[in-house]
């Protein structure tokens, strides 16, 4: 076998490799479903970690993991990890991430429990991925369910002089006005693809910060190594 190319930062990079979905769940059964139904036909897998829901998510989970199937549609390989308590976003994504490298995944799409992927978003994400090997992650366009029009981010981005991180473009009518725009600071925690040498490079989520700025604490941290974080506006 050849060995994979090394990118500048001298690391492997397999852009076209395997892809898991990492999704953290907690009290999500009344959107679990849409959310793992979005996903057929474009991931090769599904990490589900559930942080000890109470509304019966953990045991519904249970069930389609044995059989393969949700709402009569066949979905990749599902993987269901139970954690004993609610031990935070970034444990949650740590652990299921860890799960799918361990299934031989290169790629890992970091999705919140109630964020749909529209078809060929993850192929976008993968494109934009692989254009660079120094990209280390990318960031989807997000909008709302119930104004599609509206943003809700284009990745983050940080001020420093107010010490402050938000997503970009956030609230703001989306006229592809980011398409062009500078790279962003960090990829949002909601819907993102990360490169597996990348995350092994910078190291996991902080999980002191238990929910919320984990993933702009993460961005910082790879753009410090020279890893670059982009924005796939095709990818929503």
């Amino acid at each position: 076998m050849n060995p994979l190319p090394l990118d500048g930062l001298g690391t492997r990079v397999a852009p076209n490799g395997r892809v898991f979905a990492v999704i953290p769940a907690w009290n999500c059964r009344d959107r679990i479903e849409t959310v793992l139904e979005s996903l057929a036909g474009q991931v090769d897998g599904i990490v589900i970690v559930d942080n000890a829901s109470r509304d019966g998510t953990a045991e519904w989970l249970a069930t389609r993991a044995i059989s393969g199937e949700v709402a009569d549609r066949r979905l990749p390989e599902l993987r269901v990890l139970l954690n004993a308590e609610n031990q935070g976003w970034p444990a949650a994504i740590n652990r299921g991430l860890r799960e799918a490298w361990a299934c031989g995944a290169e790629l890992a799409l970091i999705l919140n429990d109630d964020a749909q992927t529209l078809p060929g978003a993850v192929q976008a994400l993968q494109k934009a991925v692989a254009r660079d090997g120094r990209i280390a992650a990318a960031s989807a366009r997000m909008t709302y369910q119930d104004r599609p029009h509206v943003l809700n981010g284009t990745g983050g981005k940080v001020d420093f002089r107010r010490a402050f991180a938000a997503l970009r473009g956030e609230g703001e009518p989306d006229f592809g006005q980011f398409a062009a725009a500078p790279d962003p600071d960090y990829p949002s925690g909601a819907a993102s693809l990360i490169r597996r040498v990348a995350w092994e490079s910078v190291g996991p989520f902080d999980e002191a910060y238990y929910l919320y700025y984990e993933d702009a604490d993460w961005g910082l941290r790879a753009r410090a190594l020279g890893w670059r974080i982009v924005y796939a506006p095709a990818a929503r």
